[in-house]
């Protein structure tokens, strides 16, 4: 395993101890970043570009940050590295954000006396609000009240292969999810998507 490291990234500096601790708090957050990248639906070849160019610069800064703590004391090395460290963690982040199919930022969900309330900060791509079962007949009626700050959002009511019901709102809207000529049994996802859409709240009375 650390023969393929030291081929991805380069072998450590193991001379100095900060530029040792340093190379191995990289490849930590590295393998973290990437397999949150991977449980995203971030498609793959952003990945794979992701995954080849970082221990490309990774290479070339390790490389540089040998070559300058020759050259100067601690103090202001510790303070460069300390500031490429937080861009490269801003830039990871905002890589991620900007590119993943499904963001959602700062989203809550509480359920209390039968109603189902979600607030959602920030929503790009799809977020399940809720399951609920069905019986097979009949007309199915759950009363909502949703609103969105910013953007637009769809909410639908869907099984695995089908769209039972959906609605657009922009502002915001009260009304009913209607469901009518269900004839199996099972459950359904009360679901809540955007383009990208902000300050997003859902209210669901007996879902």
């Amino acid at each position: 395993m650390q023969r393929v490291i030291e081929m991805i990234f380069g072998k450590p500096d193991k001379s100095k101890t900060f530029l040792h601790i340093g190379y191995w708090m990289f490849i930590a957050m590295y393998m973290a970043v990437l397999i949150l990248a991977v449980l995203q639906p971030v498609h793959w070849i952003i990945i794979l570009f992701a995954a080849v160019l970082f221990p490309l610069l990774f290479r070339l800064v390790y490389k540089l940050n040998h070559l300058i703590l020759q050259k100067i004391n601690m103090k202001v090395f510790f303070i460069i590295a300390s500031a490429f460290t937080f861009i490269l963690i801003i830039g990871v982040s905002a890589f991620l954000y900007f590119y993943a199919d499904n963001v959602t930022v700062n989203a809550n969900r509480q359920i209390a006396n039968g109603t189902v309330t979600v607030s959602i900060d920030t929503l790009r791509g799809s977020y399940d609000v809720t399951e609920t079962g069905t019986t097979g007949g009949g007309i199915i009626s759950i009363p909502y009240t949703a609103s969105v700050g910013e953007g637009t959002i769809t909410l639908s009511a869907e099984t695995e292969d089908q769209v039972l019901w959906e609605q657009q709102i922009s502002e915001s809207r009260n009304g009913s999810i209607q469901i009518q000529g269900l004839n199996v049994d099972g459950t359904f996802d009360i679901q809540v998507a955007a383009e990208e859409a902000s300050n997003i709240s859902i209210e669901l009375r007996n879902p």
